[in-house]
């Protein structure tokens, strides 16, 4: 039987190291390809989702008339379905010059006896076709809830943690995991009492794979030798659930850059909030380094306000203290200086107008 989807539905093999993924003999931290797809732009599925039925009816228009005209217009749909596949995080890593799916069609017409066998009803080939139908469809879908599960569970467990350590995240996801399986089976019942036919979105958490061990060499260290773990995936969604988790266990999260909204790999223990990545707007700078500046900017503005507040409140000590300005008088004014610190500190405020307003104190 001619392979029709070349490893990427069927199964495509995976290496798993010390906090690496390998694919294809190039390595990759833990979690890469989970922030490669969490930034993935979604018109991309969305074009893959509105190519299938077209696709499918395409395969059925040149099954039945099997001519030149109805196996070109097949050829191109699986051509233009391919090329949005080659924009998904690891797929891509597969392609090569010559693919087999280029060539499908032809051979279905070459081959008629295996494509006759292909569309009985009840034989290995149809049966095989049909399954591998049904796993394309369910791809983008899969895939989204990937997405929406992710997010959720980063923003809502793992944004705000104070320690950036394996422990901390195996405690975030173990609340995480706990929250939504009450909540799933809180859906359960409801669905029961309702009578309703809706199926109940829940986090994945078992994913069906085959699992051998390979010895490659170390990425960096010559002559040493790795222990990895090879896993078979079934589906994208699965490898994508498994790699960052695996990151989770390594001390790796996805975060989202403070400055341009992007997630990125957080691998290094610190509290780091911007991603290296060119910033909007900039030629050259990166996030992290406008991060930095603003911080320092905001840092430098900070202490500004508080030195002129200093100022005007030891100014108005010493008139206190000279009997120049009443106990009364010197509480009303502080508070009025304690006023315009604050509206300078949420940027009501800028650094002239603030030591203006303070000197005719």
């Amino acid at each position: 039987m001619y392979v029709m989807n070349d490893n990427f539905f069927d199964g495509f093999p995976v290496l798993f190291g010390n906090g690496e993924t390998i694919i294809n003999k190039a390595h990759y931290p833990l979690g890469s390809f989970a922030v490669e797809f969490l930034n993935l732009d979604t018109g991309v599925l969305r074009a893959i989702n509105k190519q299938i039925p077209i696709l499918k009816e395409a395969m059925t228009v040149f099954l039945s008339a099997r001519d030149a005209t109805s196996a070109a217009e097949a050829q191109q749909e699986i051509n233009t379905l391919w090329n949005n596949l080659m924009k998904l995080p690891v797929y891509k890593l597969f392609e090569r010059e010559e693919m087999s799916h280029q060539h499908l069609i032809q051979y279905m017409r070459e081959h008629p006896d295996e494509t006759d066998d292909m569309i009985t009803l009840g034989t290995e080939r149809n049966k095989m076709y049909v399954a591998w139908l049904a796993k394309l469809e369910r791809l983008t879908e899969s895939l989204n809830v990937f997405t929406r599960n992710t997010n959720f569970m980063l923003e809502e467990y793992f944004s705000d943690l104070k320690e950036r350590t394996a422990s901390a995240y195996a405690m975030a996801f173990g609340t995480y995991r706990a929250v939504a399986r009450s909540a799933f089976k809180i859906a359960q019942e409801e669905r029961e009492e309702s009578g309703s036919l809706e199926p109940i979105e829940h986090i994945e958490i078992e994913f069906p794979t085959i699992v051998s061990f390979e010895s490659v060499w170390h990425p960096k260290k010559k002559d040493v030798a790795v222990l990895a773990e090879r896993m078979l995936f079934e589906e994208l969604s699965s490898f994508l659930y498994i790699e960052l988790y695996r990151g989770l266990a390594a001390g790796h999260v996805p975060r989202r850059c403070d400055n341009c909204g992007k997630w990125f790999l957080l691998n290094s223990g610190y509290d780091i909030r911007y991603c290296t990545r060119i910033a909007p707007g900039e030629q050259s700078r990166t996030c992290r380094q406008v991060g930095a500046h603003r911080k320092e900017k905001a840092r430098n503005g900070t202490e500004f306000v508080r030195r002129e507040y200093r100022r005007v409140y030891n100014r108005l000590k010493q008139r206190k203290n000279r009997g120049v300005i009443t106990v009364d008088e010197w509480n009303s004014q502080v508070a009025q200086a304690q006023e315009l610190r604050d509206m300078a500190a949420r940027g009501e405020l800028n650094d002239a107008e603030l030591k203006l307003r303070f000197e005719k104190m």
